[in-house]
Order: C-alpha cells, then sequence, then structure tokens
C-alpha cells in the first residue's frame, strides 16, 4: 500500500510504503529524497521537494519513482495523476 500526502503550502511530496518506521534519508542525483528503514536497511518511501517543478516531467518522475520504490509504473503515475487531478480541481 502506498501513503501519499502533498503539503500544498510547501510544495512537497511524500510517498510511502506501508506504516511510518524509523528511517534516514538520502538524497538521489536527480534531487529526489530516498527514505531507507532502519531496520531493514530497504527503502520505503520518496520525498519529492518543490513537486509542482516536476510537472513537465511526470513520466519520467513516475518511472523513478517505481524504480526507487519497486512499484509498477502505471501505480506511480497513477498516484501522480490524482495528486494533480486533486490540485486542479
Amino acid at each position: 500500500m502506498l501513503n501519499v500526502d502533498y503539503d500544498h503550502r510547501s510544495d512537497v511530496l511524500y510517498l510511502s510504503k506501508g506504516k511510518p518506521v524509523p528511517c534516514i534519508s538520502e538524497q538521489e542525483e536527480d534531487g529526489l529524497l530516498l527514505r531507507i528503514s532502519l531496520e531493514t536497511d530497504e527503502p520505503v518511501g520518496v520525498t519529492i521537494l518543490m513537486y509542482r517543478k516536476w510537472a513537465p516531467y511526470r513520466a519520467m518522475l513516475a518511472k523513478r519513482i517505481a524504480q526507487l520504490l519497486n512499484l509498477r509504473v502505471e501505480d506511480a503515475r497513477n498516484v501522480l495523476r490524482s495528486i494533480d487531478n486533486e490540485n486542479n480541481a
């Protein structure tokens, strides 16, 4: 299960797999913050700062999220689409 939280005011998107766990964050080359579980050393989430700046690159972003969190690209794409739809409503 992918948990989604978008902070509109700060323009930060938080994506997490499962329940919250203690973790550390590592910044990826593309600026995404990968959250890694301290218990399992597995990726458990991604934080995307300045989410709106990624608008022209949504397809690339969906692929990157899927890669980092071991998701289907279509699932990541659907999550991004739902966030965009909520913010344009």
